[in-house]
């Protein structure tokens, strides 16, 4: 379902990609990646972070707070929509949440350092 949404997003038709991924989360309610792919297909959708966004973001951080993607995420969202002490903020945590040698710690570390 993410494949599908992104196919949509990358042609602008976020509402589409939204679509895609919020009927993945009906077969898959559990699935971490589709909760916080809903998160940034909502901000991709808007043009900014929103209320609804931010609850996507919570939602999956409840369901893995040990895991840094929903963290990363919103910080990336909310540094694109110039909240940026509120994004190194969360950027901060998901590299504390990251161990070394992970494959995308590099990226976390680059968006701490931005």
């Amino acid at each position: 379902y993410m494949i599908i949404a992104d196919g949509y997003a990358r042609r602008g038709n976020t509402s589409e990609a939204l679509g895609a991924i919020r009927a993945g989360l009906r077969l898959d309610p559990d699935s971490l990646a589709l909760k916080v792919g809903l998160a940034n297909a909502l901000v991709d959708h808007a043009g900014m972070v929103t209320p609804a966004a931010r609850l996507a973001y919570e939602q999956a951080r409840a369901q893995a707070p040990g895991h840094p993607a929903s963290y990363f995420f919103e910080g990336l969202a909310l540094a694109r929509s110039g909240e940026r002490e509120e994004g190194l903020a969360l950027f901060q945590r998901a590299l504390s949440l990251t161990p070394p040698g992970t494959s995308y710690r590099p990226m976390i570390e680059q968006a701490v350092a931005a």
